[in-house]
């Protein structure tokens, strides 16, 4: 017999304005849980949109199954896909607000449509926390860019050396021009200035390596010999204006860059352009993983990585970006394989 909840208990789900929670009839025992979901067709995985999914949960001692990612595991883990928008008096966007070391998962829309669910993350950001967002080429994990616990934290999801560059996530060109030297005042015969160039290939699936400028933070990780951190100031770095709604929404609400390295490929069997946020929240959620925006599945290839730290274009990588405004097309990039360039 199916167990119901108990008399009297209340019905915990986000009610829209004007109506009231609704208790449960003294008949009824245990708890509920309520989903909807569209119909797949024949063959196919049905995945609902943000804004459709309802989810109703009963207080109980064991965790809640709210939907099919929670069904695969529920370690820890609170979901942000359903939920009335808060008023503009209010603070954040659709997070419940819990306590506990938990992974939140935020599911958006592509498009950028419902960025309001964006609130908490914006908040978990603040606050150190490291999480993977999507962006124009890949899924990427996130940090602020002066949070030393939340760097190592990201060196240490990756699994990358301290030698491993990575990027960062800009809004614009403004923060372009605070973190680096800007970009470089070289003519290459038959091309226009690197700067004239950048700003009809941003926001796009780039990365542009340019001299590091004396705002960029040092690198602080820890020394896994002597126990101790060491601290080097970046040289370079690499610098990206993504072209997503939702990567795009997210710089909107902070006050400063995300340091970003590319999540790697988890399944070997699959292309290494697909990546899916359902493996990415199974694999990092028990090991420090702070939130996931989800966009759903995404098949994108890596950016294309352009080094103008020494003047000259130099082609270090061929990716989602048309590489010809910058380099000849019999040009070798100059890494051997896309590990080199995992920060990228």
């Amino acid at each position: 017999m199916t167990n119901l909840p108990r008399a009297g208990s209340l019905i915990h789900a986000r009610v829209p304005r004007g109506f009231r929670r609704a208790r449960v009839p003294a008949d009824m025992s245990a708890r509920v849980t309520a989903s909807i979901a569209p119909v797949a067709a024949p063959g196919r995985t049905a995945r609902a949109p943000a804004s459709s999914r309802v989810v109703a949960a009963v207080t109980t001692n064991k965790p809640c199954v709210t939907n099919k990612l929670e069904a695969k595991s529920s370690r820890g883990r609170r979901d942000v896909a359903a939920g009335a928008k808060r008023g503009k008096g209010g603070k954040g966007g659709g997070g419940a607000a819990l306590a506990g070391d938990t992974t939140l998962h935020v599911t958006l829309e592509a498009d950028g449509s419902d960025e309001w669910r964006l609130d908490d993350v914006a908040e978990a950001i603040r606050a150190g926390g490291v999480g993977i967002i999507p962006t124009d080429s890949r899924y990427a994990f996130v940090v602020d860019l002066e949070s030393r616990d939340g760097v190592q934290t990201l060196y240490d999801l990756k699994g990358a050396k301290d030698y491993k560059p990575m990027s960062i996530l800009c809004a614009g060109f403004s923060d372009i021009d605070r973190y680096t030297q800007g970009f470089p005042d070289n003519v290459v015969a038959g091309r226009q200035q690197p700067f004239k160039l950048a700003r009809k290939c941003l926001p796009g699936p780039y990365t542009f390596i340019l001299n590091a400028g004396k705002d960029m933070p040092k690198v602080c990780l820890l020394d896994p010999r002597s126990k101790s951190k060491n601290c080097k100031a970046r040289k370079t770095v690499g610098v990206r204006v993504p072209s997503h709604p939702v990567t795009a929404a997210l710089l909107r609400r902070l006050e400063r860059p995300l340091l970003c390295g590319s999540v790697p490929n988890l399944d070997e069997s699959h292309d290494d352009d697909i990546q899916d946020p359902v493996s990415m929240l199974d694999e990092y959620e028990r090991r420090g993983l702070a939130f996931l925006v989800d966009c759903g599945v995404m098949r994108n290839p890596a950016s294309t990585v352009i080094d103008l730290s020494k003047g000259t274009p130099k082609l270090v990588r061929r990716g989602a970006g048309d590489a010809s405004m910058w380099v000849d097309d019999d040009d070798d990039p100059t890494l051997s394989s896309d590990d080199e360039a995992w920060g990228f």
